[in-house]
């Protein structure tokens, strides 16, 4: 599967929001383990997702984005998310 992060780029560029085969799997994943699947740059701190991205471009992205987002995630997890955190990256 295809991380989550792929998955919200292609989402945001306006390549289905609506991509069913996505929204399952991210459903199954997280049905499987109560957790975004391994390898996925994101978790929870209590209600909130932190997200880490690679590039400030695309965390101002998903900030201005921020509401779309979350319905996509709650949708596909049927978690109520308060908020997201986005974090870039540090470069090593």
């Amino acid at each position: 599967m295809r991380k989550i992060n792929g998955i919200l780029r292609e989402a945001l560029a306006g390549e289905g929001l609506e991509r069913v085969e996505d929204l399952l799997a991210i459903k199954k994943a997280w049905n499987e383990s109560g957790r975004f699947p391994e390898g996925t740059p994101c978790g929870f701190k209590g209600k909130r997702l932190v997200i880490r991205v690679n590039s400030h471009a695309w965390a101002q992205e998903m900030s201005m984005r921020r509401q779309e987002i979350l319905g996509f995630l709650e949708d596909a997890t049927r978690v109520k998310i308060e908020d997201i955190v986005i974090k870039v990256k540090p470069k090593v």
